[in-house]
């Protein structure tokens, strides 16, 4: 939101939640984000978060009405055999669910 207070501007943060709202770094307390259930619902129930390799941005340019975010996590699923790494994202407007990707299942390098 930007006011115009004479002949300078004042560029004022508004702080808008949704799906992406904020939670924990990745570690002790990084949970499995909500999307993964949406493609693979056995693997949401029994995967991890690998320490390390979870973000979530946002990019909020109210100027040109901009308001992403992105979630990126590489993902462990310990009851797999072999390649048991995942790549997940998920991106969109902030307040909506957006879209996701689950890429895998791959080795822990490809994962990271």
């Amino acid at each position: 939101m930007v006011k115009k207070l004479g002949s300078a501007k004042k560029v004022v943060a508004k702080v808008k939640q949704g799906l992406a709202g904020v939670k924990s770094a990745s570690g002790p307390g990084c949970t499995v984000d909500t999307g993964v259930s949406k493609q693979n619902a056995k693997l949401a129930k029994s995967a991890r978060v690998i320490p390390g390799i979870h973000a979530r941005l946002a990019l909020i340019d109210a100027v040109k009405n901009m308001d992403k975010y992105y979630v990126l996590q590489g993902l462990e699923d310990p009851k797999g055999k072999g390649n048991r790494f995942f790549a997940y994202s998920r991106w969109g407007r902030t307040g909506t669910s957006g879209q996701c990707a689950l890429q895998g299942p791959m080795d822990e390098s490809k994962a990271k």
